[in-house]
């Protein structure tokens, strides 16, 4: 499988946090659509672009800067917890106790397989 580009990571992000569940071989398009229309949903009153709450995430204005000589975007991570007894899954072992990792270390197969399990709790974000 190919690896996700910066763009694919950081849109993942976006709707992660804007809890938009997707499958993992969702469209670029579809799924932007989606992080945008819950975006739009929730912003708060007297907001006037719903977007302006999201610039710093990971992949959207920073992304754009980088190519014009802008600093790079900061990497992203994905910060995972599972249940209190633990869980094996992606070759690691979560347990109440969150586990961050870079997204560049997890294939597309360890990504749906986290993201697909519903005893656990899947965040990303970028590194701090």
């Amino acid at each position: 499988m190919t690896e996700k580009s910066a763009e694919r990571i950081a849109l993942e992000a976006r709707a992660t946090a804007a809890k938009v569940s997707f499958a993992p071989n969702i469209g670029d398009e579809k799924l932007a659509e989606r992080v945008a229309k819950a975006e739009a949903a929730g912003t708060t009153p007297g907001s006037s672009d719903p977007a302006a709450a999201n610039t710093a995430d990971a992949g959207t204005p920073a992304a754009a800067g980088a190519k014009d000589g802008a600093p790079a975007a900061k990497p992203v991570v994905v910060v995972v917890t599972g249940p209190r007894k633990g869980r094996w899954r992606a070759g690691r072992h979560f347990t109440a106790e969150p586990v961050t990792i870079p997204a560049e270390d997890l294939s597309d197969d360890e990504v749906a397989a986290l993201l697909g399990d519903p005893r656990l709790t899947v965040d990303t974000r970028e590194a701090d």
